[in-house]
């Protein structure tokens, strides 16, 4: 017993050093690790699918795709500003309450279809249209003008959202003056190109602009955006957000990533069944009564091939190719439905990864070696469920590999310190 009394500080202290070390590294090579972490953010998603427990698509959203048929059909690869004048012209008629127009008319020398254009966004009264912000600093930006409109947008405390140095792309003043809103379209992918998260909003000179999407929404439920609260990058909240239909409002908090991000919950892959009110821009057109999109928010965007080579699809979890309207749509759902990926910070980590090294600690100090590893087998096989089970079931991006890394270290130094206390005990027993 007098050698164990011993040696069990140094089992502690041993496991405390270990843990002081792993959990450090971990923390320094945070980015390394973040890498491999979403893959297994990717895997949740992935099984989450695979057991169709994604949360369900809002109704309220509608999509009309100008997609390969469209153009095959109409026989013309990039069609001109008339066409979508029809488009948008025949969504209003169907009183669609918001369009998300996600195709930018720049101004170009080409003038033909000008008119109608402007003349369909005035009749609709409620077309969002895009803006392509500069987040590097190293583009091509343009400090923005009075006619886009945005110093009539709220302030922001500096530092609460990711800084805009400019604008890299608007649409001509003509149609901006017609829009009901401007929001920013700039998706940024991880490292390895896949697109997992969504900004909400800019800092622009001081000034708050929304996303695309949020712009979209706003405009939807009639929200003001001036009760967006950008709290930090870990949270955002929307103040005196409408809840129902009759009018019940409330503070929705929406949980960021750290970096003002919001890890956007895939409803499922691209297929009908899940986006069920998606619809040719052709077959719009062609329609002889005007669809009813009452009470309806309307995404056009350009779904082709042709997109594709221009950037307007991403990999996502769930697919190689995405459109990236639906990205923008999927978020909005994911706002109107409450339903988040909720990450946790490095406080979480720490306590988690400390309480099972602790418990791994206890254990090894009571029980003999194939009991200790029996039980380390567990704890690592039921935090791994637990992980994916608290993502299943309430969204919540609980971190792998930065609890399993200093686990299994404090799992082989204190599986070593057991056999060389055993050995002790041999040798003493012999003697």
């Amino acid at each position: 017993m007098k050698i164990k009394t011993i040696q069990l500080p140094a089992l502690v202290l041993g496991n405390s050093l270990v843990f002081v070390v792993t959990f450090g590294l971990t923390i320094l090579f945070s980015s390394a690790l973040e890498s491999l972490e979403v893959k297994t953010l990717d895997s949740r998603f992935q099984f989450r699918d695979f057991l169709q427990l994604n949360p369900s698509y809002s109704n309220s959203l509608v999509h009309i795709n100008l997609d390969n048929y469209s153009k095959q059909a109409s026989k013309v690869p990039v069609w001109p500003k008339t066409q979508y004048a029809r488009i948008i012209d025949r969504i209003a008629r169907g009183n669609a309450k918001v369009i998300a127009c996600d195709v930018m008319f720049v101004s170009r020398a080409d003038k033909h279809g000008d008119d109608e254009l402007v003349d369909a966004f005035v009749t609709a009264g409620n077309v969002i249209s895009p803006l392509l912000l500069d987040f590097s600093g190293t583009g091509s930006s343009f400090i923005p003008s009075e006619e886009l409109a945005l110093d009539l947008n709220p302030p922001i405390a500096q530092g609460k959202a990711p800084l805009a140095y400019g604008i890299l792309a608007a649409p001509m003043p003509r149609i901006t003056e017609q829009s009901s809103g401007l929001g920013f379209v700039n998706i940024a992918p991880d490292a390895d190109g896949i697109i997992r998260r969504v900004k909400l909003v800019a800092d622009l000179s001081g000034t708050l602009v929304p996303s695309f999407f949020l712009q979209s929404l706003a405009a939807y439920l009639d929200y003001d955006i001036a009760n967006i609260v950008p709290v930090s990058g870990s949270r955002l909240i929307l103040k005196d957000f409408p809840t129902d239909i009759n009018g019940t409002t409330q503070d929705l908090r929406v949980p960021l990533d750290g970096n003002g991000h919001m890890i956007v919950n895939l409803v499922g892959r691209l297929n009908t069944d899940i986006y069920h009110q998606s619809y040719s821009a052709w077959d719009l057109l062609q329609a002889e009564e005007n669809p009813d999109f009452s009470g309806k928010l309307v995404f056009v965007a350009d779904t082709s091939l042709q997109s594709n080579q221009s950037g307007d699809f991403s990999a996502v979890p769930l697919e190689k190719l995405f459109p990236r309207s639906y990205i923008f749509s999927t978020a909005a759902s994911s706002i109107l439905g409450q339903r988040f990926i909720r990450p946790t910070g490095t406080s979480v980590t720490f306590v988690l990864a400390l309480m099972l090294c602790g418990l791994l600690v206890l254990v090894c100090s009571r029980a003999g070696t194939l009991a200790f590893s029996v039980t380390a087998l567990c704890v690592f096989t039921l935090y791994v469920a637990a992980v994916f089970g608290f993502f299943l079931f309430g969204g919540w991006a609980l971190p792998l590999l930065p609890v399993l890394i200093p686990l299994v270290a404090t799992y082989l130094f204190s599986n070593h310190w057991q056999r060389h206390q055993y050995q002790v005990f041999s040798f003493v027993d012999d003697l």
